[in-house]
């Protein structure tokens, strides 16, 4: 009789849900591909810039590698990626699938311009500070 007395506690957890851009996934994508540099990790970080993801059903985010050894490298950080993604981007319910793709090729940047142009890809930011203060990277 003294178990029906006691107030039942209720567990709540509260999984956020925040829409999310494609900007706002590829800011977050960015700073932890950064991070990943400057803890040693390049390969990571060349598999982070070889090809822009994408989101499907608004929270399954997908990744194209090259190969199943870029996969299996892939993966060993994956946890820690999506865990990143979900807290910054206040969206508990994101997914990451990897997709191999053979098909991807690894552009080098070589002159001044293809090298302006792959920072822009990676932050379209720069553009912005070239306009604004008329800056010639030349």
């Amino acid at each position: 009789m003294l178990a029906q007395l006691k107030p039942e506690v209720l567990e709540e957890t509260i999984h956020l849900a925040e829409p999310f851009t494609e900007n706002d996934l590829m800011v977050q994508w960015n700073k932890f591909a950064q991070k990943m540099e400057s803890h040693g990790e390049k390969m990571i970080y060349s598999l982070f810039t070889l090809h822009t993801p994408s989101i499907q059903n608004e929270t399954t985010i997908v990744h194209k590698v090259p190969n199943a050894s870029s996969k299996m490298e892939f993966e060993r950080i994956k946890n820690d990626l999506v865990g990143y993604l979900r807290g910054m981007l206040h969206n508990h319910h994101i997914q990451l699938e990897l997709e191999e793709d053979e098909h991807i090729t690894i552009n080098k940047a070589y002159t001044t311009e293809d090298k302006y142009q792959r920072f822009v890809e990676i932050n379209p930011a720069i553009e912005l500070l070239k306009k604004t203060f008329d800056l010639d990277f030349n």
